[in-house]
């Protein structure tokens, strides 16, 4: 597979994740696709802080697989 077709598939794994996910679940194919094309995949690590209380909110967090603690 060459990266064009590499990144495809990436966007339409996204996409097919986002479809899934009820904040999402009413928008159309298009609008997936652009959201899917600017959302970055992220690997944590077990006990890893996603962020601490009183930073900035600047981020959305999709949990595709894992779990979160929340304290």
């Amino acid at each position: 597979m060459n990266e064009l077709e590499e990144t495809m598939k990436a966007v339409i794994d996204r996409i097919l994740f986002l479809s899934s996910v009820d904040l999402f679940k009413g928008l159309r194919g298009e609008e997936l696709e652009h959201i899917a094309e600017v959302l970055q995949d992220r690997q944590y690590a077990a006990d890893e802080n996603l962020m601490s209380e009183g930073e900035p909110g600047d981020s959305l967090f999709l949990l595709e697989a894992g779990r979160v603690r929340i304290h």
